[in-house]
């Protein structure tokens, strides 16, 4: 039994790390993008039918790709680490990377006219990023369950107009739950910079949707 502990423990170790990377916070643009095209007509979200799958590459291109690959040279540069950012001193530059994707992607969104539902979660998401930046110079806040906390609100919001069903939204909760566990298990933050990051992307994005609905 003593050692069936430690191999069980490297499995939910390796279980944990690859959650958090399929989960990564760089990816939620794209997830929100692909749910809302298949829960909402293209006339809801008013964008032109035929260009679904345009905008879901330059949305997957912006918010993941170009950042991704910016990240990836300052890996091989050796000005961070990892992907992950698990260090905070890391963090700064990679947040201001991906809150200057966001603002692009939200700008070329809003010149074009489309989808201003979705232009406003970039928005928004940029200026959480900037925050979460702030507060990372002196604390390491969780960008996982800010980014998901965000999200979640976004669902929440826009569930008055876009047919969302309630067990979708309770997967997303349940999800959110098991990111947050996989950080815990990695000892990647503390329970704190969990719940403050989770309430800092929810309360945040809620706020805003409300101001603009």
């Amino acid at each position: 039994m003593n050692e069936l502990n430690p191999k069980f423990d490297k499995l939910e170790i390796t279980v944990a790390k690859v959650i958090s990377t399929i989960f990564h916070p760089i990816l939620i643009p794209t997830y929100l993008y692909l749910s809302l095209i298949y829960f909402a007509s293209a006339h809801t979200l008013q964008i032109p039918a035929p260009m679904e799958w345009v905008l879901g590459v330059i949305i997957f291109a912006t918010t993941f790709v170009l950042p991704t690959t910016i990240l990836l040279l300052m890996i091989k540069f050796k000005l961070i680490s990892s992907l992950m950012l698990s260090k905070r001193i890391e963090r700064t530059g990679p947040i201001l990377v991906a809150a200057i994707f966001l603002f692009l992607t939200y700008y070329l969104f809003d010149y074009m006219g489309f989808m201003p539902v979705f232009s406003y979660f970039l928005l928004c998401s940029s200026s959480i990023s900037l925050v979460t930046m702030m507060i990372n110079s002196f604390w390491k806040i969780s960008l996982h369950t800010t980014g998901y906390g965000a999200l979640l609100a976004t669902y929440l919001s826009l569930a008055s107009f876009i047919e969302l069903p309630m067990g979708f939204i309770a997967l997303i909760i349940i999800v959110i739950g098991i990111i947050a566990s996989s950080r815990l298990k990695l000892k990647a933050h503390s329970p704190a910079e969990i719940y403050i990051g989770f309430a800092l992307g929810f309360t945040t994005m809620l706020l805003f949707f409300l101001m603009i609905l």
